[in-house]
């Protein structure tokens, strides 16, 4: 049985009318249409920043550490607005919970741990 046949009335592809499917398939190639305009828009503004970032660093207006680092900080107060954290423990006092240390351990491994602890402690 069709899992439709349940339904009251006939419904299912032979029942389905080309007009609508048209329709259908108009909407998909202006929407294909727009997303490679999109694409196209998106390349040449990636191309335009690199200048721009190639042009500030070569006459030292900002140099390219720092411009890394702008957006860095940026990408960073972005992600903690749309990932709000509420805990207000350090990195070394999640750590001394030995479940936690170990599993970290175990995924990271030694050095990864390692830094972690070294960087907990500056």
């Amino acid at each position: 049985m069709q899992p439709w046949a349940s339904l009251s009335g006939s419904y299912g592809p032979s029942t389905w009318k080309a007009e609508p499917l048209s329709q259908v398939l108009q909407a998909l190639q202006t929407t294909q249409g727009q997303l490679s305009l999109l694409t196209k828009r998106l390349s040449m503004l990636r191309e335009e920043h690199e200048a721009l970032c190639d042009c500030l660093a070569f006459h030292g207006a900002v140099p390219a550490e720092r411009l890394l680092a702008w957006m860095h900080r940026r990408r960073f107060a972005e992600a903690r607005r749309r990932h709000p954290v509420a805990c207000h423990e350090t990195l070394e006092s999640l750590m001394q919970a030995k479940e936690l240390a170990l599993d970290l351990a175990v995924r990271l491994g030694l050095e990864v741990c390692t830094t972690l602890s070294r960087l907990g402690r500056s």
